[in-house]
């Protein structure tokens, strides 16, 4: 009933994991953070699997929330554009995602994210260019846009990973 804080940080989150969260009484909690990782290292959650999150009934005292580490960072901008849950908090940490300029755009068009007090993402495939527009799009956001990558090129394939994977 008091726990405030719950960090779960992982390379490859089960999806049995997520589901126990949000199906958890946790009435005082205020900052949830999940890293979700790779299916090759044990990570077989989805966007899907959120729902419950992402609905907003869950959890009614947080404000901070992190969502992090998966190679499905675009498609859960997309998800957390029109998820109420994106109306309660104040902060959201989208760090260590696959997220590219397509979840950029979402971020820089979506008013959802206009009402957050800070929005961290470190370690993304942002380029220049829509890290700039985010922060225009976005003014009275303290938006941390620390550690632009860039994709790894082997034999003309390019390659995405999210932060930790191992």
């Amino acid at each position: 009933e008091a726990l405030r804080t719950l960090v779960v940080e992982t390379g490859g989150l089960p999806r049995r994991v997520p589901a126990g969260v949000l199906a958890s009484d946790l009435p005082a909690l205020e900052h949830l953070e999940l890293w979700f990782g790779v299916e090759d290292y044990g990570g077989t959650t989805t966007v899907d699997d959120l729902a419950p999150l992402l609905a907003g009934e869950r959890f009614p005292a947080l404000r901070r929330l992190g969502l992090r580490n998966s190679e499905w960072g675009d498609d859960l901008v997309r998800r957390l554009a029109d998820a109420p849950v994106t109306q309660r908090v104040k902060v959201l940490d989208l760090s260590g995602h696959v997220l590219t300029d397509a979840g950029g755009e979402v971020l820089a068009a979506a008013p959802a994210f206009r009402g957050l007090e800070r929005l961290v993402i470190h370690h993304h495939f942002l380029t220049e260019e829509m890290e700039e527009r985010l922060r225009a799009a976005l003014t009275g956001v303290d938006v941390d846009l620390d550690g632009r990558r860039e994709p790894e090129v082997y034999k003309d394939e390019v390659f995405y990973y999210p932060q930790v994977t191992e």
